[in-house]
């Protein structure tokens, strides 16, 4: 039975159901989009359901847990100024790099995958033009008012992929300013959710697409609440496209 060390007692991990997982990365999710490590932010929300009268057998605590688990985590302690708790052993594994292989039918449907997701949402960025783009989160607000952008200019029977890529282009030829740069990000973002994870225009206006990024769209798609076999559907398409351009894997 896996287990992990919490201020010196060890505690054991028992399989939980995906409501927990769901509830336990609400939490997470909604922390601001930082560079604190993922697996701090685990710790510090099971502490403080700790401090609110729940015990290792929480379901909620559990799932936190094993989100700590499969991240590499092996030993939370308190920390020594005070300040809540701290990492002492950690080591790296596939979820603490979010890859697509963490979005496994089993992990889907035992919410397990839900850790992955929260990595690589948390640690995305888009190559532009050879150069590497971080991107974070945007409110929904922003994000929506992108999306209406999309939708109003997708033609018939295109795909949603083509036509996202048509209104960043678009977006980025517009005079400079606080708010383009902001529609700009949200329409980037909304990319990598579809797979985007490199973009090249030309100063002709010509776009190449590098391979799709299985994880992201993967990620994107759990946290959005899909089931375990639309996700797997999605996956299945992103991995043919990349066959089909002669790009394999995710």
């Amino acid at each position: 039975m896996p287990s992990i060390e919490y201020n010196g007692s060890t505690v054991h991990l028992r399989p939980q159901k995906r409501p927990a997982f769901e509830e336990i990365t609400a939490l997470v999710f909604d922390e601001p989009d930082d560079d604190r490590p993922t697996e701090l932010l685990y710790a510090r929300h099971v502490e403080n359901l700790r401090g609110a009268g729940r015990d290792f057998e929480d379901p909620v605590i559990q799932a936190g847990l094993w989100a700590l688990h499969d991240l590499g985590v092996h030993d939370i302690r308190d920390a020594a100024d005070g300040s809540g708790v701290e990492i002492a052993d950690r080591v790296e594994t596939a979820t603490s790099r979010g890859e697509p292989s963490c979005f496994g039918f089993a992990s889907l449907r035992d919410g397990r995958a839900f850790t992955a997701a929260i990595v690589n949402i948390r640690n995305r960025s888009i190559l532009m033009n050879g150069e590497p783009r971080p991107i974070r989160r945007n409110s929904r607000q922003a994000v929506e008012s992108v999306m209406n952008l999309i939708a109003e200019n997708r033609l018939v029977d295109e795909d949603l992929l083509i036509t996202t890529i048509r209104v960043v282009v678009t977006l980025m030829e517009q005079p400079k300013s606080p708010e383009m740069d902001g529609h700009i990000e949200s329409a980037l973002e909304i990319a990598m959710d579809l797979g985007v994870r490199e973009l090249t225009i030309d100063p002709e206006g010509s776009i190449e697409l590098g391979r799709l990024d299985v994880g992201n769209a993967l990620a994107s798609a759990v946290l959005q609440g899909l089931e375990p076999e639309d996700v797997m559907a999605i996956r299945k398409r992103l991995e043919g496209l990349n066959e089909q351009a002669g790009a394999p894997g995710g």
